[in-house]
């Protein structure tokens, strides 16, 4: 007789040869960005990639819900960026886009790591179970 826990990950075949601790990622997207500029604005779209592959590849019990959150997280980043320039453009807001912009760039850095925060640790529930069934059956 056998017993399945209700949030166990459903680990793909080729998944445990990727999987990595989804706050590494959380880590990543602090470091990296120090040292490399990444293209086409890499910085705040390629963590949610990789989270999204981790998520996947782990079979992650919260994958549905980490997908939204990043998607939804990608569209408001948007709207950080492109909702002042359009009112600064339009003359709503007697502002340039030069004064603005360290501003909305400490809102979207802000918007990001929430962000972050709110897809890897619900996946890091599924990573310590997926880390906890690997330790008891490999020995």
């Amino acid at each position: 007789m056998s017993y399945q826990v209700i949030d166990e990950p459903q680990v793909r075949s080729w998944g445990e040869m990727i999987i990595v601790n989804p706050v590494l990622i959380l880590f990543a997207a602090m470091i990296v960005p120090m040292f490399v500029s990444l293209p086409i604005y890499g910085r705040f779209w390629m963590p949610f990639a990789w989270l999204a592959l981790n998520g996947w590849a782990l079979g992650s019990a919260t994958l549905k819900r980490e997908l939204i959150t990043s998607v939804l997280g990608l569209i408001a980043m948007s709207a950080v960026v492109f909702i002042p320039a359009l009112l600064i453009s339009s003359g709503v807001v007697p502002f340039s886009m030069e004064q603005a912009q360290p501003y909305i760039a400490i809102l979207l850095m802000g918007a990001l790591f929430f962000l972050l925060y709110l897809v890897v640790f619900p996946q890091e529930r599924s990573y310590q179970l997926y880390e906890y069934l690997r330790r008891g059956r490999d020995g």
